[in-house]
């Protein structure tokens, strides 16, 4: 992040106007990344689509289809949760 400038002298004319006006665009860019930055942190939505998409890439192959890992958990707690509720109900 930039400073302002405090070093200019008055008597230098047109230069020390360029060189505040410089300072002045770059605070301008700055500000403008700061305020982009921070709306798309805030943007709880896309981010929240943009999580979906890396998940559901993760849990599938290239064809779309689920993984074999993937499924092989889903149904090792599937038949636990069987076996729990089939386990109380019994008791």
């Amino acid at each position: 992040m930039s400073h302002i400038r405090t070093d200019v002298d008055a008597s230098e004319g047109d230069a020390a106007v360029e060189l505040l006006e410089h300072d002045v665009e770059q605070q301008r860019e700055d500000l403008a990344a700061t305020v982009h930055a921070l709306n798309n942190k805030l943007d709880v939505k896309t981010r929240a689509g943009v999580r979906a998409e890396q998940l559901a890439d993760r849990a599938t192959t290239p064809s779309g289809k689920p993984r074999p890992g993937l499924l092989a958990v889903v149904g090792g707690l599937l038949a636990a949760t069987v076996a729990v509720a089939w386990w109380r109900r019994s008791r």
